[in-house]
């Protein structure tokens, strides 16, 4: 891991103690540690449980995130096999990955995102764990 993303943890534990605005902290902490990583260029992934987070996430991270191509019948064993094609190919390409974690709200929990954080152990990669705040319909529930 880059040394400039070891102080990264006190910003995320800093902005978990404000839930109600702490992904933006994160994100302002994660994209200042990407820039400070000794010469890396700022290409990154961010992965997680529920598409909505993970879009917000990577929005505010200035990362990408994977978008599903569309398969008429449904095939999940399909659906799984390009999602994991893809994220081989974006550590291969020495693509920083920021991991927002499971969805808290979620009854059960993601297929793909199981998948990648197997292949991410099998390659021997550790993403850069970053909060991201839960789902909309409990941020709205809360009152935040």
């Amino acid at each position: 891991m880059p040394r400039a993303l070891g102080g990264l943890g006190v910003g995320i534990l800093n902005a978990a103690d404000d839930l109600a605005g702490g992904g933006a902290a994160v994100a302002h902490g994660a994209r200042q540690a990407a820039r400070g990583a000794e010469g890396a260029s700022h290409r990154a992934i961010v992965i997680g449980e529920n598409m909505n987070r993970v879009r917000s996430a990577a929005k505010a991270l200035g990362a990408s995130y994977y978008r599903a191509w569309r398969i008429e019948p449904f095939d999940a064993q399909l659906a799984l096999r390009r999602n994991e094609a893809w994220i081989r190919k974006k550590v291969r390409e020495g693509y920083l990955i920021y991991d927002i974690g499971i969805d808290l709200v979620r009854d059960n929990r993601s297929p793909f995102y199981a998948m990648e954080r197997r292949v991410l152990r099998e390659m021997g990669v550790e993403p850069v764990p970053i909060y991201w705040s839960p789902c909309d319909s409990l941020r709205l529930f809360l009152g935040r």
